[in-house]
């Protein structure tokens, strides 16, 4: 996890997955969506994803990661998208939960440093923090048999 923080090879993938997938979405935009300014979106951001790989390189991989969680929210809660509230209540929880920690670090990505520092210092904490991810998943795998 140390050198994955820091890593060009892991920023290069991670941020270039979202980055490739973020462009992707611009360039589908429909008129109701800034699609008149399609190109101007899409050359901006594209031009910041660029430039981000030249000056900001500490945590650019934690960045990258981040923004593909927030990518992917949008798929989970798409799927979700006019089910019955109390099928998707899982769903969207966990996902609304995966949102606040993916702007949480991609902001200050810092901490996630710090964190698993933390998590790391007593050999009980990985299996908690494990157990709880565990039991996150399988309620959502049981929950998504009741759609």
């Amino acid at each position: 996890m140390e050198h994955f923080l820091r890593s060009k090879r892991a920023a290069f993938w991670s941020f270039g997955i979202a980055s490739v997938w973020f462009l992707y979405y611009i360039a589908t935009l429909g008129e109701a969506d800034f699609g008149q300014y399609r190109l101007w979106l899409f050359l901006l951001f594209g031009g910041a994803a660029v430039g981000a790989f030249f000056k900001m390189e500490d945590f650019l991989s934690i960045r990258g990661v981040a923004a593909c969680v927030l990518l992917g929210a949008k798929v989970l809660l798409d799927s979700a998208y006019m089910q019955p509230t109390s099928a998707r209540l899982v769903l969207v929880t966990v996902v609304y939960g995966l949102i606040v920690v993916s702007i949480f670090v991609g902001a200050m990505p810092f901490l996630l440093r710090e964190f698993t520092h933390w998590l790391f210092e007593q050999s009980e904490r990985p299996l908690v923090l494990g157990s709880s991810l565990a039991s996150i998943g399988t309620l959502l795998v049981v929950s998504s048999f009741f759609y």
